[in-house]
């Protein structure tokens, strides 16, 4: 799966973004966007509604993520790449996550 991580810093209110697969029952995977807010700002200030028609204008379909987060900071390798692995690592991937396609927040 490819992996766009600068999708969402076109947005005024985004510092850093980065998207990962998460698997998915039906489509085998599904993308997951985690996005790092400016500070001060809320996820009510960038709503998923937003985020999403973003992506939408910019992004074939298949890369508009399904699952949207927004996280204090993104994990950094030694060498200062956002650690993806350890992002693909985490056991509930959606828990916590807005779902595009149910249109509410998760669990």
């Amino acid at each position: 799966m490819a992996v766009k991580s600068a999708s969402g810093s076109a947005s005024w209110a985004v510092t850093k973004a980065a998207c990962v697969p998460v698997p998915d029952g039906r489509r085998g995977e599904e993308v997951k966007a985690l996005l790092v807010l400016q500070p001060g700002l809320t996820r009510e200030a960038l709503s998923p509604a937003r985020v999403l028609a973003h992506c939408r204008s910019e992004l074939a379909a298949f890369k508009v993520p399904r699952y949207l987060a927004y996280v204090p900071a993104l994990p950094k390798t030694g060498s200062a790449k956002i650690a993806k692995a350890e992002l693909r690592a985490q056991p509930n991937p959606t828990t916590g996550c807005y779902d595009a396609l149910e249109e509410r927040w998760l669990p």
